[in-house]
């Protein structure tokens, strides 16, 4: 019989989730803060387009940390880091789809 490599959702421990949890809070913010950073900086010099710039960058920053985390946790000493990497890649999601929604108001 094949192992399952996938846990289910009632499998993972209440620690886990929460630690997920935690990734998605902080993403939100850290993503809240950088965006508006971007958008002052940017509005100036891209005044059309600034708000797709800003959420593209401000979203590829923080996926990469995400994922970033998500890698080096997976050693057994820093495994908290899996978690919280991979809650703040799943927040990102949103941003991304944002993103497109963004892309597709601004070329009409």
């Amino acid at each position: 019989m094949a192992v399952d490599r996938w846990r289910r959702a009632d499998e993972f421990a209440k620690s886990e989730v929460g630690m997920t949890f935690v990734g998605v809070v902080l993403d939100s913010v850290f993503h809240m803060i950088s965006e508006s950073v971007f958008d002052k900086l940017l509005e100036t010099r891209y005044p059309e387009k600034y708000t797709l710039y800003s959420t593209g960058i401000s979203a590829g920053i923080l996926t990469t940390v995400g994922i970033s985390l998500a890698i080096y946790g997976r050693s057994v000493r820093y495994y908290v880091l899996q978690y919280i990497g991979w809650g703040m890649v799943f927040s990102e999601i949103s941003s991304w789809m944002d993103m497109v929604r963004l892309s597709f108001e601004i070329t009409r």
